[in-house]
């Protein structure tokens, strides 16, 4: 089958198979943050468009894609278009946000919307080169943010502090938010310049609400992406609730619907 991503990235790929599955129980694999590319680069095979990855990724049409390389964006997306491949239905259980009693989801993954990125993002894509945000009203005054799509090489980063036990709640989001910038230029007299995961985390926890809210809106229209969030009404207290589609477990073992049950399964025969 032919995968295109949300780019214009394509490549040929074919279905997740059983033994593929053992993977998902690799725990260093896991904690690595690799599982997400290392479950495309099962499947994958050649490229048919390198689309924006011809440039500064050096990707070629009949090469094999290392997504690595690969914009976040993109390998969700992917991950997605092979799981349809398998099935389109996704059921899974969460607690209610007010009552905690859990609710039994099931939607269609087609349902899900898809935004491709803009043209200046796919300008970044090719060259690699960050691109320039102005956001005013901060600690600094006027700054210059340059801000990147963050690729299958950042997820190792991504996971170690999203699986941290010791750190303050919410460190993890604000992670992930400044690892889109590479660099900060104060753009008044003092002509400031910060880098380094630690010193624009410590700028970034000092600025008001609005400066987040710019920069996701900036790196949402460049990057693109697929909108994972559901919304799900509580059948016990009516509330609505906001969930994510879960890219755990359940994502890569489609089950079946309610009141389907399955019957003579191997792990519920004895013999003798």
């Amino acid at each position: 089958m032919l995968i295109t991503c949300l780019s214009g990235f394509s490549f040929h790929a074919r279905k997740w198979k059983i033994k593929d599955r053992r993977k998902l129980h690799d725990k260093r694999l896991a904690k690595s943050g690799q599982l997400f590319t290392t479950m495309l680069n099962l499947v994958a095979d050649k490229i048919e468009d390198p689309g924006p990855y011809a440039g500064s990724c050096g990707f070629k049409a009949g090469e094999k894609p290392d997504f690595k390389h690969v914009s976040l964006g993109d390998i969700m997306d992917a991950l997605v278009q092979v799981r349809r491949a398998s099935a389109d239905e996704m059921v899974f259980a969460e607690p209610c946000a007010r009552c905690s009693k859990m609710l039994h989801v099931e939607f269609n993954l087609s349902e899900l919307s898809r935004h491709k990125p803009s043209e200046i993002g796919l300008e970044h894509l090719q060259s690699d080169k960050p691109i320039s945000i102005t956001i005013s009203d901060t600690t600094l005054g006027e700054v210059e943010v340059f801000v990147r799509a963050l690729r299958g090489s950042d997820m190792p980063t991504i996971t170690k502090w999203a699986s941290s036990t010791d750190q303050e709640p919410g460190l993890a989001e604000d992670v992930l938010n400044c690892l889109h910038i590479e660099e900060i230029r104060s753009q008044s007299g003092s002509a400031k310049v910060i880098r380094g995961l630690q010193d624009v985390l410590e700028f970034w926890g000092d600025q008001d609400f609005h400066v987040q809210d710019e920069l996701a809106e900036a790196i949402e229209d460049f990057t693109g992406g697929i909108d994972t969030e559901i919304e799900e009404e509580c059948p016990h207290c009516d509330v609505e609730n906001q969930l994510s589609v879960p890219f755990d477990l359940r994502f890569f073992y489609p089950a079946r619907p309610t009141g389907r049950r399955r019957r003579n399964s191997i792990s519920s025969m004895r013999l003798g």
